[in-house]
């Protein structure tokens, strides 16, 4: 099993490399209780489609885990890694739930106009 902890976005992502995947979620999800959080699955699956959008009007970290934090309370929405350094947000989603179109309107109205970044060859 590997942690990864986003602590401006107020997430963690967990990956189980175990024989029995649910014997092992339940037991990571039971510990993460334990602590006093709440535990909100995210599992993937096969249907999925990775985004890059460039944001505009990031201006520090706290800004980064808005957005993070608005682009993951998107129904279907799996993962969102954003770059202040960059201006980039990669996110991971289920198309038959959600595109880029509701990413881009739900990001417009928290005050962070994005785009589509252009592919890099």
């Amino acid at each position: 099993m590997s942690v990864k902890v986003h602590p401006l976005a107020q997430r963690a992502d967990v990956n189980l490399d175990a024989s029995d995947v649910e014997a092992a979620y339940r037991s990571a999800e039971d510990a993460v209780r334990g602590c006093g959080f709440t535990v909100k699955s995210r599992c993937s699956g096969d249907n999925k489609e990775v985004l890059m959008l460039l944001v505009e009007g990031m201006t520090c970290a706290s800004c980064v885990g808005r957005v993070e934090r608005g682009i993951l309370s998107i129904p279907g929405v799996e993962n969102a890694d954003v770059s202040l350094a960059t201006g980039r947000a990669r996110v991971s989603l289920d198309p038959s739930i959600s595109g880029i179109r509701i990413v881009v309107e739900t990001l417009g109205d928290m005050g962070y106009p994005s785009r589509p970044a252009p592919e890099v060859r």
